[in-house]
């Protein structure tokens, strides 16, 4: 027993005087003269030089502590500045019991002062690209848990970053900077999961991260799911995913669930163009959005499954894929309860304060005169469908049970069906733009049936003018152009609006006291001040529309129980220009005289973003000049002229408005009384303010639709 206990001190003794001299021989040695040794295995692994300016130090225990300072990486030859990386300290420690059980544990690695410049330039190099790697490893052999072969594994318990900054700049010179102030991932060991905390800024705005991700084992396994959950709070918006990706195969394969919460869209924005200021021009509307689904790979690219989607008072539901291939794709079916574009209008940020527009003597214009993005139609395939309960548009009108689809491929556009109902109607459409080629085509077709008048009007914030009036609208337009505006200069088509029996509220008309319009209203029913409605009967619209000339040869009419209204007239979409004339006869038998103002004609004239009304007499029709080329022969001068020589009175209006055959003769009046003679003009600065409100709110409706004048 005692020569076993003398046998065990003596190893004792020998293990700690081989350990006491291996110390003091690492004591003795100069780590600084690896640093050449440690920069050319650099070289050779990734072909970029390494430098170690400051000391390389080792503190030797049974934990050593190994630190480094002034360490860089060289840029790719065409960078921006001669370093891509700089590192003002390393410093790591290790256990070195575990190594006799096959793992290499890093107790501690803290890094201080990193500086990561990314960059890319016009000839598609990236400079984390490197010109040299070592020799592709072998294929990876999962870790097991126990029995088989264990290979060291390097096991970073704990990593700390302090100070580090990471910028990109792409080949324009525009960049991106990200600063860490503070990162630490931690870890129980080898098959433990890997917590993070990171907190720092993307430009000027913040963000925090918190999160859990899978081990290092199933890191450097590499072959199965690689479980992923974060809560990242950036840009006043809450992002969490949960899920797994497979680092394995050649594009990540992805499931995740996803949830973005953002109580302010607007605040959002402000805050990512702080960090990327291209998008300092983006405007959101101040509203809350909360977004959920599970996004996963798919064969061509990704899918958004379950996807649920709050945005302010409007919502939606569905599917969303979107494919990466050559051509990218997106496929959508999507249904929504609500769609509140009234809401999300109203919520938009008020436009910064501008320069007034230089004076050019030009008149505003309406339909803007921006190309179409005929490349962007043709680099992309979109097939999408949306169902909606309800969709409210600016002013409050509600469209129910709207149905939309589109398709996009090759660069031709197609919008069909485009159905819904409206005030107690249906409305139906299909729209083609073909990018295909150039110019750009358009073909476009509205079909509305049974319209009530006046819930539309209703719902346009025009309540109590009218009762009934059953509305059927056609449209069938066809044009081609660069935008917009080249477009309509060039349209051909018509359009047509047929409305049935109701009734127009007297007092409803009263908005301006005794101006033009209340004049007219007068005239349609003489007996205006001691009724309280006038009936009508019908009113029609019909416009030809020829190279961009859309002309109305007595195609608007009224028809009430005591007046008839007819109009011509004329737009120049090209110019904007528009005139038109309106006459109003007595019914036969009435005995109803309509002198004074009205022997002439109500006038519409002006441009469609600034029209304005008035009187005008027979001598002002006789010599007003027509609009646009097409109208220099036969134009509105012709038009109102003959509308006020006009002897005998149409007793179907509406009909001839639409261009359809009158009834038997039997069933029309007697000609009417011969007109009186022409009350002087009245000019323009006696129009009620109630009709230019109305006229120009019809404008701004239109702006609206168009996108704005310019």
């Amino acid at each position: 027993m005692k020569r076993a206990s003398r046998i065990a001190f003596i190893l004792i003794v020998l293990i700690v005087g081989v350990i006491a001299a291996g110390v003091a021989v690492l004591k003795s040695m100069d780590f600084n003269a690896y640093r050449e040794v440690i920069a050319g295995e650099v070289r050779k692994a990734i072909g970029r030089d390494l430098a170690i300016a400051g000391n390389l130090d080792l503190e030797v225990s049974f934990t050593p502590k190994l630190t480094v300072e002034g360490v860089t990486l060289a840029n790719a030859s065409w960078g921006t500045r001669p370093q891509m990386a700089k590192l003002g300290r390393l410093s790591a420690e290790v256990d070195l019991w575990p190594l006799l059980s096959g793992e290499a544990r890093v107790t501690r690695l803290t890094l201080s002062g990193l500086d990561i410049l990314l960059e890319a330039d016009g000839q598609g190099r990236k400079n984390w690209q490197f010109a040299a790697t070592t020799a592709a490893a072998g294929p990876k052999e999962p870790l097991a848990e126990g029995g088989g072969k264990l290979p060291i594994v390097p096991v970073v318990k704990e990593i700390v970053v302090e100070k580090a900054t990471v910028a990109y700049r792409d080949a324009a010179g525009a960049g991106y900077r990200a600063a860490l102030d503070d990162l630490k991932a931690s870890t129980a060991g080898a098959n433990a999961p890997i917590d993070i905390q990171a907190r720092g800024r993307v430009g000027d705005a913040p963000f925090a991260l918190d999160g859990r991700i899978g081990s290092i084992a199933d890191l450097l396994g590499g072959t199965g799911p690689y479980p992923v959950k974060a809560m990242v709070k950036a840009f006043a918006t809450d992002l969490s995913v949960d899920g797994a990706v497979v680092l394995s195969a050649p594009v990540p394969d992805v499931d995740v669930a996803v949830a973005v919460k953002a109580a302010n869209l607007s605040a959002t924005a402000r805050e990512a163009a702080a960090a990327a200021p291209g998008l300092s021009a983006t405007t959101v509307p101040a509203i809350p959005l909360d977004l959920t689904g599970r996004l996963h790979s798919a064969a061509r690219g990704y899918v958004v499954d379950g996807l649920k989607v709050a945005l302010g008072t409007s919502d939606l539901a569905g599917r969303v894929a979107i494919a990466t291939t050559a051509v990218p794709g997106i496929e959508a079916e999507l249904t929504a309860k609500r769609i509140d574009v009234a809401g999300l209008t109203a919520a938009m940020p008020p436009a910064g304060k501008t320069p007034p527009p230089a004076t050019t003597g030009a008149p505003a214009r309406l339909f803007p005169t921006d190309p179409l993005p005929a490349a962007a139609l043709r680099g992309v395939t979109v097939k999408a469908a949306l169902r909606a309960d309800r969709v409210t548009l600016p002013g409050g009108l509600d469209l129910v049970q709207a149905a939309l689809d589109i398709r996009l491929e090759k660069g031709v556009l197609r919008v069909e069906p485009l159905r819904a109902s409206l005030a107690d109607g249906t409305i139906e459409g299909a729209v083609t733009m073909d990018a295909g080629g150039q110019p750009v085509a358009i073909d476009a077709r509205l079909d509305g049936k049974g319209v009530v008048a006046a819930k539309l009007l209703a719902g346009l914030g025009v309540a109590d003018l009218l009762q009934g009036g059953p509305t059927d609208v056609t449209v069938r337009l066809k044009g081609r152009g660069a935008s917009v505006a080249h477009i309509m200069a060039g349209l051909n088509g018509e359009a047509t609006v047929r409305v049935g029996e109701g009734r127009i509220r007297n007092k409803a008309l009263d908005i301006a006291g005794a101006d033009v319009v209340m004049q007219l209203a007068n005239a349609l029913n003489p007996m205006a001040a001691k009724e309280d409605y006038t009936a009508l009967s019908c009113a029609a619209v019909r416009f030809q529309v020829k190279d961009g000339v859309a002309k109305a040869d007595k195609g608007i009419a009224a028809e009430t129980d005591k007046v008839n209204l007819v109009g011509s007239g004329a737009v120049d979409l090209k110019t904007e220009e528009l005139d038109f004339a309106f006459k109003p006869e007595a019914r036969e038998g009435l005995g109803i005289n309509l002198g004074g103002a009205l022997a002439g004609l109500v006038r519409v004239r002006g441009t469609l973003a600034k029209p304005s009304v008035g009187l005008d007499d027979a001598g002002a029709a006789k010599t007003a000049v027509s609009i646009g080329a097409a109208l220099a022969t036969g134009g509105l001068s012709v038009l109102g002229e003959a509308l006020v020589k006009k002897s005998s009175q149409d007793p179907h209006p509406c009909r001839t408005a639409l261009g359809e055959t009158p009834p038997p003769a039997g069933a029309a009046p007697a000609a009417q009384a011969k007109p009186a003679e022409a009350a002087p003009a009245k000019p323009d600065s006696g129009i009620g303010q109630g009709a230019k409100d109305a006229l120009e709110g019809v404008g701004k409706a239109l702006k609206g639709l168009f996108g704005g004048g310019k």
